[in-house]
């Protein structure tokens, strides 16, 4: 956490919209902050173990977060499971027992 918080400061200093606090822009800095975060976790995953981080691809799906995450293709189940995962979260709010039996 200590991380994404200080990656999303730091990103605030290159953000366009910086001093605009309309509604179009905050709704522009929110869209720019949601696709920059999975970056952030990947390249701090692959930091935190001694490697390079992978840059992110132009119009890249959750599949390319999982390979900025591992450098290795996602199998077909990797992929699915994190599918999954991600429709939990979004579906349940993170219901603790949705989890535990996922």
């Amino acid at each position: 956490m200590e991380v994404l918080r200080t990656g999303v400061s730091a990103l605030s200093s290159f953000d366009p919209d910086a001093a605009d606090n309309s509604r179009e822009a905050t709704l522009r800095k929110s869209l720019r902050l949601t696709a920059q975060l999975p970056t952030l976790v990947a390249a701090w995953e692959r930091i935190r173990h001694g490697k390079p981080p992978i840059a992110p691809s132009p119009g890249s799906t959750w599949r390319h977060f999982l390979y900025m995450m591992s450098g290795k293709k996602p199998t077909p189940l990797a992929a699915k499971t994190f599918d999954t995962a991600l429709i939990l979260h979004a579906d349940h709010e993170f219901n603790a027992s949705t989890f535990a039996a996922a």
